[in-house]
């Protein structure tokens, strides 16, 4: 089980290596229950403010991300 504590500090460790900004536009289609998702694509957003989109479907991804124009991506090799 993962603390909040290990939680924050993966974020911050996360963010160390890949810094978010404010103005970034996040896409994400990973389910929120995946904690890598949760991790880099919720909560580090969520940290520095920055906006985050979410894909109607895996069908979807292509349209959505001409939609949207996201300047963050986090995946997985299943979208690869």
């Amino acid at each position: 089980m993962l603390t909040h504590r290990n939680i924050v500090t993966n974020v911050h460790a996360c963010l160390s290596v890949a810094p978010v900004y404010p103005d970034d536009i996040g896409l994400s289609y990973l389910p929120l229950s995946h904690i890598f998702e949760r991790t880099v694509g919720q909560y580090a957003a969520l940290t520095v403010g920055a906006c985050i989109a979410y894909a109607e479907s895996m069908d979807a991804i292509p349209t959505n991300l001409r939609e949207v124009r996201p300047t963050i991506l986090v995946t997985v090799p299943r979208l690869l």
